[in-house]
């Protein structure tokens, strides 16, 4: 009696292609290849990440018994892909850094100009009390505003993380920043970022107590 197992082959692994708006897939290899130009991303269960396709070989798309070993043959169930970290925007997690300082910084200025540096000097209780909730509203604002489109920019490019840990930003948006550069960056990028976040948290530290 012959075994059924012999001749049986592990079926073709699955291609994706990263979108802005999505993953698009799973499709056999030579849908891909009409599919794929220079500039796309893809991907295949087995990879930790997407790759470029110009980085891509001719053996790495080639169905060859070491690669269906490699991606693990025919799984029960096809692998979500990855983030498509290519495409996260970190403008407002950028903004979250530099625009309440740098509000504080103009209206300051502004200030200075229209009342003139002896007044500012000569503010009392009264006015001190003002700016101060002025400067706690704009940042409190601005704070949520980034915190809000940061959140979505993360959900569009695929991080579908359930927990909830934008909640620091309403707390020390230094902190957000670092946790989510940890998160989802990687070499310059990553070191830039933590570096802007601890800056920024020493700046607020010394607002605070000067």
């Amino acid at each position: 009696m012959e075994n059924d197992s012999v001749g049986q082959a592990p079926s073709p692994a699955k291609w994706w292609v990263a979108e802005k708006k999505g993953a698009v897939g799973p499709f056999p290899l030579e849908e891909l290849r009409r599919r794929i130009t220079l500039e796309s991303w893809v991907w295949r269960p087995g990879w930790e990440d997407w790759r470029k396709a110009t980085t891509l070989c001719e053996a790495d798309l080639a169905e060859t018994d070491e690669n269906r070993a490699l991606f693990g043959g025919a799984p029960l169930f096809q692998p979500k892909p990855p983030p498509r970290g290519m495409f996260l925007n970190n403008l407002w997690l950028w903004g979250l850094l530099v625009l309440p300082l740098l509000g504080l910084f103009v209206f300051g200025i502004v200030l200075g100009v229209v009342l003139g540096e002896e007044a500012l000097m000569e503010f009392g209780e009264e006015e001190e009390l003002t700016f101060g909730l002025f400067s706690l509203l704009y940042v409190g604002a601005v704070t949520i505003v980034c915190l809000i489109m940061d959140v979505a920019a993360l959900k569009d490019a695929g991080y579908d993380d359930k927990r909830p840990f934008w909640i620091i930003g309403l707390f020390s948006a230094p902190l957000y920043v670092a946790v989510r550069a940890w998160r989802t960056m990687t070499g310059e990028r990553l070191a830039l970022t933590v570096l802007g976040a601890f800056v920024c948290l020493i700046v607020w530290v010394w607002l605070l107590f000067s």
